[in-house]
C-alpha cells in the first residue's frame, strides 16, 4: 500500500551520543597586530559574529564542533582553548590591536594545538573529522613562516586539513596567504567581512557534516532483524529533526517509519493535539498527509486528545511495553519520578540527521533519506 497514490499531488549530547558523534576541532587565528586598528577592527569583530552566527545556524543539534583561537599579536597565544561552540566566550573577549603580526609561530601553534586536541579525542575514544584552519590576516609577517607553510600544504595534499585565509586590510600579500591556503583565500571587499564569514561558516559547517557522516556509518551497524519488538516514536519532537534546512516538516519521521514498516518493525507514531494548527500550519502538503496518516494508519499514527500531552500517552505505553524502544530527542526528566526506567536513558534513542542519512547512535541504527521525495509508504 502507498501512503499516497497522488491524491497529495535540534539538547544536550548524552555521554553515549558524544563518544560515536565526531568532533571537528576549528581554529581561528586573528590578526591582533597594531594594523588592526579602526575599521580593522569593526570589520574583524562583526566577522566572528557571523561567523558563529552561521556556523551554529547551520550544523545539525548534536554537532560537536570545538573552537580555538588564537591571537597573532602583541600577548600571542591562545586567547581561548578547545571549546564547543555554544559555550565559546570569545565574542565577549576584548581584543585591542598592538604589536606586530608573528605568523609563522601562529601557524606553528595552531597546527600544535590540532595535534593535541585529536590526541585528547583518541585518549577519550572520541571519533573526529578533518580539522579547520582559518587564518585572519594581510599575510605581512614578522618571523618567519615558510616551515609552517610547508606544513599546512602537506596536510593539505593528504587530506588531513583543511585551510582557509581571509585577506585583510587594503593591501593583503596575497603571495603570503597562498603559500600556506593554496589558494583558498577569502578576499571580501572593504567593510564585508561578515559576509565572507557567512560563506566560511556554511562551507565549515557543510564539510563537517559530509565527514560526520562518513565517520558515523564506519561505526555503526544496520540494525539486526532480532532488535527490539516495538518502536515508539515522538511524533511532535521529530518533526523539529532538520529544521533549519528542511523546516518542520513530516519529511524524516516518514522515513523512519517507512524503514521500520519494511524491516517488519512494530511502531507507533504519537503527535500532540495542536500538530495540525501550530506545527503544520505553513504546508498544506504536510497538513493533507497528516490528515490521511490518521484516517488510513490509525494504529501506528496517534494524536492524542486535546488537553493530554503526547508525551503522557507515549510513556503510558512504553511503560507497559518494556522492550519498546522511544526514539526522541526529548530526555523526559520530568517523568523520572514516575517511571524510573527513564533516569537510565537506555530505552530513549535520540537520532540526528546527517546529510542524507539518518542516525541513531545508540542503537546502531542508519536510515538513508532523500530530501526531495516523499517516501512510498506501506
Amino acid at each position: 500500500m502507498n501512503y499516497w497514490q497522488d491524491e497529495v499531488s535540534a539538547p544536550i549530547v548524552s555521554n553515549e551520543l558524544s563518544l560515536i558523534v565526531p568532533h571537528c576541532p576549528v581554529v581561528l587565528v586573528l590578526d591582533t597586530s597594531h594594523s588592526m586598528w579602526g575599521q580593522g577592527l569593526v570589520d574583524l569583530k562583526n566577522a566572528l559574529i557571523a561567523f558563529y552566527r552561521s556556523v551554529g545556524e547551520e550544523v545539525f543539534q548534536e554537532a560537536q564542533i570545538d573552537i580555538e583561537t588564537i591571537r597573532m599579536g602583541e600577548n600571542f597565544g591562545v586567547m581561548e582553548s578547545f571549546t564547543p561552540i555554544a559555550g565559546s566566550t570569545l565574542l565577549n573577549t576584548a581584543i585591542r590591536p598592538k604589536g606586530d603580526t608573528p605568523l609563522g609561530a601562529s601557524l606553528t601553534l595552531a597546527l600544535d594545538e590540532i595535534d593535541q586536541q585529536l590526541a585528547r579525542y583518541r585518549q577519550k575514544g572520541i571519533n573526529s573529522v578533518i580539522p579547520q584552519l582559518i587564518v585572519l590576516s594581510d599575510g605581512k609577517s614578522s618571523d618567519p613562516f615558510q616551515n609552517a607553510a610547508a606544513e599546512i600544504r602537506s596536510r593539505l595534499s593528504s587530506g588531513r586539513l583543511i585551510c582557509r585565509a581571509i585577506a585583510l586590510g587594503n593591501d593583503p600579500d596575497y603571495d603570503v596567504l597562498n603559500s600556506f591556503s593554496c589558494g583558498n583565500i577569502v578576499d571580501p571587499d572593504c567593510g564585508k567581512l561578515p559576509d565572507a564569514f557567512r560563506e566560511i561558516g556554511r562551507i565549515v559547517s557543510q564539510e563537517y557534516e559530509v565527514s560526520a557522516a562518513e565517520v558515523i556509518v564506519g561505526e555503526a551497524v544496520k540494525m539486526s532483524s532480532a532488535s527490539e519488538d516495538m518502536f515508539l516514536l515522538d511524533g511532535t519532537n521529530m518533526l523539529y529533526w532538520d529544521e533549519i534546512r528542511s523546516g518542520i516538516s513530516l519529511q524524516h519521521i516518514l522515513n523512519v517509519t517507512e524503514y521500520l514498516r519494511n524491516s517488519g518493525k512494530k511502531f507507533i507514531v504519537y503527535f500532540d493535539a495542536s500538530t495540525l494548527h501550530r506545527h503544520l500550519n505553513h504546508s498544506p502538503e504536510d497538513c493533507a498527509r497528516y490528515k490521511k496518516l490518521l484516517k488510513t494508519f490509525p494504529d501506528n499514527f496517534r494524536q492524542v486528545p486535546a488537553g493530554s500531552r503526547a508525551d503522557d500517552i507515549l510513556l503510558i505505553e512504553a511503560d507497559q511495553n518494556p522492550k519498546a524502544i522511544i526514539l526522541s530527542n526529548d530526555r523526559y526528566r520530568d517523568y523520572e519520578e514516575q517511571y524510573a526506567w527513564l533516569k537510565e536513558q537506555k530505552r530513549v534513542a535520540p537520532g540526528m540527521v546527517l546529510s542524507d542519512k539518518i542516525v541513531f547512535p545508540k542503537i546502531n541504527l542508519i536510515i538513508s533519506v532523500s530530501r526531495t521525495s516523499v517516501p512510498n509508504l506501506f
